[in-house]
Order: structure tokens, then sequence, then C-alpha cells
């Protein structure tokens, strides 16, 4: 392998520093000059480098001599070509990685100076053959892998709803069939007491409704595939929404519950999902906070989005538990859940990054939690 490079990549040679000559070239030299590409020039399907063909043909490609006329026609500007030269570069071939019929990616291979079988510095159809046979089998670990992943994606999908089904699910059920029995004795049932049976019965519905609803959610999210209906959204309302839902509660429990939303930009959002998200996290604040406590919700823009915070005074997160709030399948593996699955958090953050914005916490134990979002602001 080439030396260690002497130099950070920002300290790349330039122009000026570079010899046309790569035989010359020293080893750091060269690997500053790698760095240097790898740093000011991304690839992308329009790039004259001969990937991009690749990429769209699938056929693989020789060039057994990097020629100037060469590097002319596959370079972006002079600055892209000296930093090849400087490489070393004296031939490559760039040959397709496909699976399931469709190219993925392409693997090139460069040889930078004399050093092949006698000396050469050019390869040749052997040397191609070859290294299409390894794309082939480095095609076939990374299809492995992705089966591996996806069957192990799978098994724990098939744990969750178990868990669900067995424990979750069987709460609610229970509740009803006991109702059920108890209402099926019509004499031994008062009036007042069928009413709340009834009552009990229609909860415990809801309640079920409502862990199946997350299934599907935590399902979408897992596969990529969650569902948004984007159009420019006024804040106020969203947070409107919020209030009356939660405010009834709130006097109930005794709690100040505080909305404050100025005149804000709309934003481009699902607004059904970003209740969704702030229902989550304001039944959580209210659910740690006691009595004489507060729960604030708030909403601040910037350039770009809206940022939406809900504020509690509640006993605060441990610092360990943090990082995983928001992981999917942690959550499910914790303490036993009340009125609901248990992955609303996770949810809560599949919905934000479906938009294109980012979910966070800050907490002190003692002192209390502020989870925040963001979502993008409507363009004009």
């Amino acid at each position: 392998p080439d030396a260690a490079p002497d130099a950070a990549p920002d300290e790349a040679l330039d122009d000026a520093e570079v010899p046309d000559s790569a035989p010359g070239v020293e080893a750091g030299a060269r690997r500053r000059a790698l760095d240097a590409l790898g740093v000011e020039y991304r690839f992308d399907h329009d790039s004259p480098w001969p990937s991009a063909d690749v990429l769209r043909t699938g056929r693989a490609e020789l060039v057994p001599d990097v020629t100037d006329d060469w590097l002319d026609a596959h370079t972006a500007d002079a600055r892209h070509r000296t930093l090849l030269r400087a490489s070393g570069l004296t031939s490559l071939m760039i040959v397709p990685l496909v699976a399931r019929e469709q190219v993925f990616g392409a693997l090139t291979v460069a040889r930078r100076t004399a050093g092949g079988p006698h000396g050469a510095t050019s390869f040749d159809a052997d040397d191609l053959a070859l290294a299409q046979d390894f794309a082939l089998r480095t095609v076939l670990a990374i299809e492995n892998a992705r089966l591996y992943q996806a069957a192990r994606r799978a098994t724990r999908a098939r744990d969750v709803i178990l868990g669900v089904v067995s424990h979750d699910l069987r709460n609610p059920l229970s509740a009803i069939t006991m109702c059920a029995s108890a209402l099926r004795e019509e004499e031994a049932t008062p009036p007042e007491t069928r009413v709340d049976l009834a009552n009990a019965i229609y909860e415990s519905a809801d309640w079920m409704q409502r862990l199946i609803r997350d299934l599907l959610d935590v399902a979408a999210i897992d596969a990529g595939q969650l569902s948004l209906h984007r159009q420019p959204e006024a804040v106020a309302a969203i947070l409107s929404q919020v209030r009356q839902l939660f405010a009834p509660e709130a006097s109930a429990r005794n709690l100040t519950f505080e909305v404050d939303a100025p005149d804000l930009p709309l934003v481009y959002a699902d607004a059904g999902r970003v209740v969704q998200v702030l229902v989550n996290l304001v039944g959580n604040a209210l659910k740690f906070t006691a009595a004489d406590g507060c729960v604030r919700v708030i909403a601040i823009a910037d350039e770009s989005t809206v940022r939406f915070a809900v504020h509690d005074t509640g006993p605060g997160i441990p610092p360990d538990d943090v990082p995983f709030l928001f992981e999917l399948y942690w959550h499910a593996r914790r303490t036993a859940r009340r009125g609901g699955s248990g992955y609303g958090l996770a949810i809560a953050k599949g919905i934000v990054e479906a938009h294109g914005g980012w979910i966070g916490v800050e907490s002190t134990l003692g002192v209390g939690s502020t989870f925040s979002f963001t979502i993008p602001i409507a363009g004009d």
C-alpha cells in the first residue's frame, strides 16, 4: 500500500505543485491527490467520468492506457485532470455491479504505475475478465448481506407483532370479554352498571384500534413507505387542534397547559401526521407531569423550518436512556406499556424524518424535558 499521507486533504497540492509526470511523484503526493479527488469532485450521473456510462449501459469499460487526450475527454476541468495525473493513474477498468438485472453500482480498478506481470502498465482482456468475476462475487456478497438484513427485520417485526398480540391486545380483549359476560346477565346487572360496562367495551375497542394503527405505522416506517399527503398548512390550525384535544385533560389533572403560536409562515406538511407527532409528545408530557406542573407547546420559525417544542416540568429522563428514546424496537423492550403500543416516539421520528425534518430531546432529571422537531416551511 501507499505510504500514509503527510498532509491533510485540504492541503492537497495546487496545480503548480503537481508535476504532469506520474512516475516521479512520491507516494505521499499520490495519496494527497487521491484525497483531494474524493473531497473536491463528487460523482453523479452527469459526470464525464466513464463510471456514469457504465451505470447507464451496464457494460464494462477497459481503458488500457490513460493518455492526456483521454483525460481531457473524461475530466471536469484542469484541476481534475492534474489531480488524476498526480495520482499516477495509467490504466483502469470499470465493471458494473448488477443484481436482479439492475445496475446498482460500478467497481473501478486502477493501475497507477508499472506493477503488473513483467512490469506491464496496461490492463488487458484477461484482467477485465478477472475484474468481472470479482464484481460478481462482490454482488453476491452484497445481496447476501441485504437478504440477511431483510430476514432480521422480518424476524424482528414478527417478534414485535407477537408481543403486541400476546400482551398488549390481550388486556383490552380480556376487558371486553368480562364486560360482555356481565352484560349477558341482565337481571344481575343494574342499568347504571350496564352503561359503565358498555363504556368500558368502547374504550377497550378504541385501545385495540390504536394498537393496530401503531403496528401499521411501524411496518410502514420500517419499510420506508410511510404515506404523507403534504400541502401548505397553517401552524396555528395545527396547534389549535392539539389545544382542543388536551385542554380538558390538563384541566382535570390541575396542570397548566399553554400553547404559544405567534404569526408563523405556512409549513409544507401532512397536517394530520404533524398532529399525530404532537399528540404523542403532549400525551407523554401530560402523563409524566405531576399535578400543579406545566406543559407548554411552542412553535418558532427560522429561515427554512418551523420548530415545534413540547416542554414539561416532569421528572426528566435518565441520561443513559436519552440516546435510545426514538429507537423503534428499544421501546418494545422497556417496562410495561399503558394505553398504547409503546412505539409512539419511534413513529414520531419516522413521521418527522419523512417530512425532511429532525427530532430530538433535551432533559434534566428533576427539572423536565423538551422534545423538539422541525417541519419545512412551504415554498412560494
